[in-house]
């Protein structure tokens, strides 16, 4: 993976665009020496999207698991917390 300053990205952002569109190759965007974007293909872009959509499906079905197995009995009503807070 690539690594370039600003600058240096300014001056060859076609290349750079190139490279990532059509060789695959990710390149890092520096500013001050500390990591600011990525410049990715779109291919990767969809992995990462299709990656996070996942990602939320798994933390709904936890979510709906988790809702099966709870004790209502164990809650405690939000007006006794708010009035218990002083709110």
């Amino acid at each position: 993976m690539a690594t370039v300053a600003v600058e240096e990205a300014r001056r060859h952002l076609a290349d750079i665009l190139n490279t990532a569109a059509y060789g695959h190759e990710r390149t890092v965007v520096t500013r001050r020496g500390k990591r600011i974007a990525a410049i990715v293909s779109i291919d990767d872009l969809e992995l990462l999207e299709t990656l996070d959509e996942l990602e939320d499906h798994a933390d709904a079905e936890y979510c709906r698991e988790a809702m099966k197995n709870l004790d209502l009995s164990q809650c405690v009503p939000w007006q006794k917390i708010k009035a218990d807070l002083g709110l």
